[in-house]
């Protein structure tokens, strides 16, 4: 438990960093996140911050080395838990002074219902790679 804590806090202290970077540099967030561009769309739009969702949870998944399905609902529901933590805390929805039709966030501080879905994917992702091969 300590290794997911410790992952989700050095998660936590990247986008921090990255969002502070973004301020620094006269960026507005929302608007000039390269990372918060639309890359392509399944029926749900993917941008490199859902990508970093499944990464980070195929990671987690690695590091925890989880086995069984008791493992892989405890990583899932701390994900949710997250997810209502950052919902709980985030800013308001404000009106741009841009155009972020092709952004997938609207307001990269408020989370999205499919990032739980992309944090299952990662725990799928790594299922599968973790499948003995023939």
């Amino acid at each position: 438990m300590k290794v997911l804590i410790s992952g989700f806090v050095a998660v936590l202290i990247f986008v921090h960093m990255y969002r502070y970077y973004m301020k620094l540099n006269s960026k507005d967030v929302e608007c000039d996140d390269i990372v918060n561009v639309k890359l392509f769309d399944i029926d749900i739009p993917v941008c490199l911050w859902n990508i970093a969702h499944v990464i980070t949870f195929v990671i987690l998944s690695h590091v925890m080395d989880v086995r069984s399905l008791y493992d892989h609902t405890k990583l899932l529901l701390v994900g949710i838990i997250w997810y209502i933590i950052e919902r709980s805390f985030s800013k308001p929805d404000r009106v741009y002074g841009c155009t972020t039709i092709d952004n997938v966030y609207k307001n990269t501080s408020k989370p999205r219902y499919d990032d739980i879905f992309f944090n299952l994917f990662g725990q799928i992702i790594y299922i599968i790679a973790k499948l003995p091969m023939k």
